[in-house]
């Protein structure tokens, strides 16, 4: 039901037993009002929540957001005014995308993210890739400074223009070899002071780099562990990479496939990840294993304390939304967070998160369980302290 503002003002004083409208402030705009059942109400983000059982909402034009407060308060009720308004069922759920390098993106693919619902994502900032950059010498501190400052001053300034919260992890990805590493870190400290700075990594061994600049993994090893005492220290999130079986085809330049079978080429180095972190003591709390899929999920699951990232939304790894819904289905949301991890240099999905929350719905499982697995557990991990309106 819609109602014109004078015809709302109308209705607040003559049927509803409420204050009228001040038109002494300036005019913000119309809220949008949908019945519903909720026992209650707060006031958030542009929008009011009724108590009250069979509670009608309507759109006014409201001068103060004060003034819809004390509707609130009174409580809008069908009988109150002609007609009965249905409540339009909707599979909408807010989602933090917990790893992904959309900074490489251009804005169309930004305003689709930003009208799914999304509340919040978090970059993974430290590769050049992301931004289809090529490179003929090893990238150094320069490079490494341009790699993080570049997203982190993007993220400051996004959320005015799409509309929601953006956030950056920084680290030394062993998936491009740099030199001046050493240096790289030191900066590190002072950066995560920065609000939108959230985790160190992603970061963690890995056989094959870009550009053909290999990386020998007892250097990998040595450029970890400081990485994983830092995050000790600094009691920070800790985003651990874990190595997908890469083609040529997938990548910019011609690859060597490694003779480590596929099914036991993720766990072969999220071994020598876990015993320097668990030499460290970082707290698995504080740890999220990412681009988790079947061949380490019991691992995960069954002999760390550690948050388990899936990514859904790109093409060089087979995960995928369903596999994504199996996984919440047979094990549950505890520990789970679903990222996109989008990135600029492979097919993507945007919808890839959105696609998953539907699929959950249709499936049955639990709003709230859902909202685990694609709100919560991240909003935890991460300590990004976001509220958000419940699902109906």
């Amino acid at each position: 039901m819609i109602v014109s503002p004078t015809h709302a003002n109308e209705l607040s004083h003559r049927q509803l037993g409420v204050p009228a409208i001040d038109r002494s402030g300036p005019e913000l705009e119309v809220w949008s009002v949908q019945m519903i059942k909720a026992e209650g109400y707060f006031w958030k983000n542009g929008r009011c929540m009724i108590s009250g059982s069979d509670v009608i909402f309507y759109s006014v034009a409201c001068h103060k957001p004060s003034n819809l407060r004390s509707y609130a308060k009174a409580g809008l009720r069908a009988d109150a005014v002609a007609g009965r308004t249905q409540m339009v069922s909707s599979a909408v759920i807010p989602y933090i995308d917990s790893h992904c390098h959309t900074h490489g993106f251009p804005y169309d693919a930004w305003e689709t993210i930003g009208s799914t619902g999304v509340a919040a994502v978090v970059i993974s900032a430290g590769n050049p890739h992301v931004h289809r950059e090529i490179h003929d010498e090893v990238p150094d501190l320069a490079d490494v400074r341009r790699y993080w400052e570049e997203p982190i001053r993007f993220s400051e300034s996004a959320e005015k223009m799409h509309f929601f919260k953006v956030f950056v992890g920084i680290g030394i990805s062993f998936m491009t070899r740099v030199d001046q590493w050493e240096q790289a870190l030191e900066l590190i400290p002072d950066l995560l002071k920065k609000p939108n700075v959230v985790a160190i990594g992603e970061t963690g061994i890995d056989p094959i780099q870009y550009f053909g600049m290999r990386w020998p993994l007892e250097e990998q090893k040595i450029v970890f562990e400081e990485q994983v005492r830092l995050a000790k220290e600094l009691n920070v999130p800790f985003i651990l990479h874990t190595p997908t079986p890469k083609k040529s085809r997938d990548f910019l330049h011609e690859l060597a496939v490694s003779e480590i079978p596929n099914e036991n080429y993720k766990r072969h180095f999220l071994d020598m990840d876990m015993e320097i972190i668990n030499k460290i003591g970082l707290d698995h709390k504080r740890l999220v294993i990412d681009h988790v899929d079947e061949t380490i999920l019991e691992y995960a699951l069954k002999e760390t304390n550690a948050y388990i990232g899936i990514g859904i939304g790109q093409t060089l790894r087979h995960t995928n939304p369903e596999f994504f819904a199996d996984t919440v289905e047979r094990y549950g949301p505890e520990r789970l967070m679903v990222n996109s991890d989008h990135v600029a240099y492979v097919g993507t999905d945007l919808l890839a998160i959105p696609k998953t929350i539907r699929d959950l719905r249709r499936r049955g499982v639990d709003v709230a369980d859902i909202g685990k697995a694609v709100f919560d557990n991240a909003n935890e991990f991460y300590e990004l302290n976001l509220e958000t309106q419940p699902a109906t």
